[in-house]
């Protein structure tokens, strides 16, 4: 695999890790606000 491909498949692994991350996140916060406490 050529550099170029090599850091294009690395950002999209990047963004949807980043992406889940985030969405979990959100979810922690603002859907389900006892649990996201509990785990702070």
């Amino acid at each position: 695999m050529d550099d170029e491909g090599f850091l294009n498949g690395m950002n999209l692994i990047h963004g949807k890790v980043t992406n889940k991350a985030i969405a979990t996140h959100f979810d922690l916060h603002y859907t389900r606000p006892t649990v996201a406490l509990s785990m702070h």
